[in-house]
């Protein structure tokens, strides 16, 4: 056993466990000997080279002790390999780094790995610090372009939108997230104005619904009969309330996520559009409350020619109002 501790020690045999994993001479207890697998190294690697293993290791950040060269040889080259896997990626990241060496690193074991870091450790420290750089430069970068996406996730619908989602469709494909002049920056300011201008007629157009419906509601007679309470209620039922106007915020790319996020354009379209039946149902609901008996006849609204035909519509309102009369009183809408 001391024999054996002894070769490990001088570098002149290599020791893995049951798993195939490298076992340093710190590590090796006694007891664990027997189901060692010890083999020669055919590979000596000298002092100095020992020195410049430890430190390129420690220029990477991994920490090696003398003699545990194996064991941090081994945390370098996944290190590599991670930071190759960071440097690039889905577009429109860069492709991702050639690291076919990195594999045979990986496979080789033992001396004969630490030789080949060795022998290439000026390519490797150079393949460091470049992808360290661009791994950086892609973390840096790349919320910019998740912003994106989530803008043009809103252009639907919106004029002059095709030119922006062409752009970023051309840097997904030509994978220029890191291009100098950035390239994103620019299409979100674009498609922020965009969705900001959108936003903003669309408030516009909900302000003037309301106003339209306050202006009914004033000329109602049956509003008018409602108590300030009641008035209330029916606002509250039919969400006709200041509380329930879409709240607009569009000071930043930000905001108008935001508020897209929570109120999307397609659907505050659908409440404008929406606006007018609530407040004609809300009159409805106050002339019920005003006198229960009261029907609801719809009118017909055809497009009149002559006088002919605009006696003929009269008489039909007139037959139809008066036949409502008789279960009680009439409120005509159409």
């Amino acid at each position: 056993d001391g024999a054996l501790q002894a070769l490990l020690v001088a570098n002149l045999v290599r020791a893995t466990d049951e798993q195939g994993r490298p076992v340093e001479a710190a590590a090796l207890e006694r007891k664990a000997i027997g189901r060692t697998l010890f083999k020669m190294e055919s590979t000596i690697i000298t002092t100095p080279q020992r020195l410049a293993l430890r430190v390129l290791f420690t220029g990477a950040g991994v920490p090696v002790k003398p003699g545990e060269e194996s064991a941090a040889a081994q945390r370098y080259v996944a290190l590599l390999e991670e930071l190759a896997a960071s440097a690039g990626g889905e577009a429109p990241k860069p492709a991702p780094p050639a690291a076919n060496s990195l594999k045979e690193l990986r496979l080789a074991v033992g001396n004969e790995q630490l030789l080949a870091i060795y022998n290439q450790r000026e390519e490797l420290a150079k393949a460091f610090t470049g992808w360290t750089e661009t791994a950086r430069a892609i973390a840096a970068r790349w919320p910019t372009w998740q912003t994106l996406q989530r803008l043009v996730a809103h252009l639907d619908g919106i004029a002059d939108a095709e030119i922006l989602r062409t752009q970023a469709a051309q840097i997904r494909q030509h994978r220029q997230l890191l291009a100098t002049p950035d390239l994103i920056q620019p299409l979100i300011g674009g498609a922020t104005q965009l969705l900001r201008t959108a936003l903003n007629e669309r408030a516009a157009a909900m302000e003037q619904a309301f106003a339209a419906s306050e202006a009914h509601l004033d000329a109602d007679a049956n509003w008018r009969q409602l108590t300030p309470d009641q008035q209330a209620a029916l606002r509250r039922e039919f969400h006709l309330t200041p509380a329930d106007a879409p709240v607009v915020e569009v000071g930043s790319t930000a905001a108008v996520l935001a508020t897209l996020e929570t109120l999307p354009l397609r659907i505050f379209d659908d409440r404008i559009a929406a606006l007018p039946g609530r407040a004609a149902d809300l009159r409805k609901a106050a002339a019920k409350w005003v006198e229960p008996q009261t029907q609801f006849v719809n009118i017909p609204r055809p497009t009149i020619r002559t006088a002919a035909e605009l006696d003929e519509w009269l008489a039909e309102v007139k037959q139809t109002v008066a036949t409502a009369l008789k279960q009680g009183p009439v409120s005509i809408g159409g």
